[in-house]
């Protein structure tokens, strides 16, 4: 029982190294900008494979054909992550560097505005796979996730902070396992929570 627990595991770890491989990779593959968001995509749509559908095998072939097919949906879902980052991202730059009065009384205002779009980009790509559902009713969804489980988001946001940190302390974790775990923590989470939802809709 035990030596099958163990095989089991291991399996496991050696899927996520395999795919954090093929996510990095594939990044590389699409010039880094464009491939960061089909590769990313593509984790999630063979992650929901095996944590929903129960499916085991994944093959560079499979990530390949998953990655064309999404390639420009994903890009047009990264724009508007990008977008909505950049803006934020400046307009903080601008409060953070200007001494006057008005500004420094919207540091936190731009913080929690941030915080509140990290909040709703946790559930932009599991909605998406999940879902296959529009930009807008995307965004609106992951949005309308992050106040309904604010706990469970900060959790998630928690993890994520913790796996970057020991990427950066151990640059051989980042290259094998810090996006593919990752992205199943953020999966798992969502899945979860849908779970959850349903069971609460047919009662």
């Amino acid at each position: 029982m035990k030596i099958n627990q163990l095989a089991q595991y291991l399996e496991w770890i050696m899927k996520f190294a395999y795919l954090n491989i093929l996510w990095l990779g594939f990044t590389l593959l699409g010039g880094g900008l464009f491939g960061f968001f089909p590769a990313t995509m593509t984790s999630f749509i063979l992650l929901k494979r095996f944590v929903v559908e129960g499916e085991t095998e994944l093959t560079a072939q499979d990530f390949f054909i998953c990655y064309k097919k999404v390639f420009f949906r994903s890009n047009k879902l990264g724009c508007i992550c990008w977008l909505i980052f950049g803006s934020l991202g400046i307009n903080f730059h601008i409060v953070l560097t200007s001494e006057e009065p008005l500004f420094i009384g919207l540091h936190i205002p731009i913080l929690l505005a941030i915080i509140g779009t990290l909040s709703m980009l946790v559930y932009v790509f599991p909605i998406s796979v999940y879902w296959g559902r529009s930009m807008y009713q995307t965004f609106f969804s992951a949005g309308c996730f992050a106040l309904a489980f604010p706990v469970q988001t900060a959790k998630v946001l928690a993890f994520l902070i913790l796996i970057a940190c020991i990427g950066f302390l151990f640059p051989m974790f980042l290259l094998f396992f810090a996006g593919s775990v990752s992205m199943y923590l953020v999966l798992k989470n969502y899945v979860l929570l849908q779970t959850k939802i349903d069971k609460q809709s047919m009662e």
